[in-house]
């Protein structure tokens, strides 16, 4: 048996992240943050009892995923962990992996829960939409849109210092100018020390003008590109 929404919230304690992650808003929703703790809702287009939620816990990832039924509201039922398989899917994104649950209560007025649950450096991310099931339903192809939007900035920015720092740019890069150094060496009897220098050296690339034309169109990077790597 599940608890309610307030029992989950209280053994799944949310946290004060640095960051909170990034999302692209499908068209036509809005996004509020609550000033004390600084939780956004969001609000789909979709008319009728519905709702968006985003919240992080200091959970580790592998106990998280021991407690994701605690999210779940008493009217939608009690469920088994088989039951809680059998609606599970995955999606990767630019934060990571991301693990959705499609939950739908039976009786006459149907609920419907989608929790999507990712976990990070910081702790474990739930982002729930819980409402009735027809505006769920409606609003359910973006929901996924938007949990494929997640990043972080801070991972966007590692990513290209790593990349501008790393030990196979700096190879590359090395690589090139030993090409160019032994091509400009064997162009000076052709075109001079100066013109050779120039145009390999000097240069951020290598031009060459094709057969029959007046145009040159780069063909190779030159030093100047190379060694500033």
């Amino acid at each position: 048996m599940m608890g309610s929404p307030g029992a989950a919230r209280s053994r799944i304690p949310a946290a004060q992240p640095r960051e909170w992650p990034r999302v692209t808003l499908p068209k036509g929703w809005t996004q509020t943050r609550a000033s004390a703790s600084g939780t956004p809702t969001l609000k789909p287009v979709a008319q009728g009892k519905i709702d968006v939620s985003v919240w992080c816990s200091p959970v580790p990832p592998a106990a998280a995923r021991e407690r994701e039924p605690l999210a779940r509201p008493d009217r939608l039922g009690p469920i088994d962990e088989s039951a809680l398989a059998a609606v599970k899917s995955s999606m990767k994104t630019k934060a990571g992996a991301v693990a959705v649950y499609d939950l739908v209560s039976g009786g006459e007025r149907r609920s419907r829960m989608l929790a999507a649950i990712l976990a990070s450096e910081e702790g474990t991310w739930f982002i729930k939409m819980l409402g009735d099931e027809r505006p769920v339903a409606s609003a359910r192809p973006d929901f996924l849109r938007l949990l494929r939007s997640l990043r972080f900035d801070a991972q966007t920015r590692n990513r290209v210092w790593g990349a501008l720092t790393s030990l196979k740019l700096t190879i590359t890069c090395l690589a090139l100018l030993m090409v160019l150094v032994v091509a400009c060496t064997l162009a000076q009897a052709r075109m001079g020390v100066y013109g050779a220098v120039n145009a390999y050296i000097r240069s951020l690339f290598r031009l060459l003008a094709p057969a029959g034309t007046m145009w040159e169109v780069p063909v190779f990077p030159g030093a100047a590109w190379s060694g500033s790597c």
